[in-house]
């Protein structure tokens, strides 16, 4: 890409369309590329972080973004971007996500080195105390899929979702 907002155009645009050739083609070839997804465990490397946007893209219906408060520390190799993705999964159904995408100049361009979405304080303020324990302890296994989380906690068998926005179904 010929620049870091290039580059970033074209992550949310694979992001929105589904499109693993398309998101793939974002991320560096560096070995040390790292992702985090919202409430998720550091991935590391092409094929981890392929594997998820695998998951993430067969579990996602419709889904726009629009980036607000949007942050640029900016030098000639790096590009750091602090983001609020604004995410519509229908008309009646957003949440927000605080997002950290690092742009690095390679020798085939700007690409993508980091991404690390966060929840927001009042998307996890809907989310059941037991839950969040329950994740952060590590005694429950999550997967985000565009919005929800799926989760499964094997001591007791439970599985279920939970949609950032609030909506939770079991």
């Amino acid at each position: 890409f010929t620049s870091a907002t290039h580059a970033e155009a074209a992550f949310y645009r694979a992001f929105e369309n589904s499109d693993i050739e398309a998101m793939m083609a974002v991320w560096a070839l560096d070995p040390d590329i790292a992702c985090i997804h919202p409430m998720g465990r550091r991935l590391v490397g092409r094929d981890d972080i392929h594997q998820s946007w695998v998951k993430i893209f067969q579990g996602q219906s419709t889904v726009s973004f629009q980036l607000t408060d949007v942050k640029i520390v900016e030098t000639a190799e790096l590009s750091v971007r602090i983001v609020e993705e604004n995410i519509s999964f229908s008309p009646t159904q957003q949440t927000l996500v605080l997002a950290t995408n690092v742009y690095k100049l390679t020798a085939t361009g700007w690409q993508m080195f980091l991404h690390h979405g966060s929840p927001t304080s009042a998307a996890l303020s809907v989310i059941p105390r037991p839950f969040f324990l329950a994740l952060v302890s590590g005694s429950l296994t999550s997967s985000y899929f565009g919005g929800r989380f799926a989760y499964a906690n094997p001591q007791i068998g439970k599985l279920g979702s939970i949609y950032l926005s609030g909506c939770i179904s079991q």
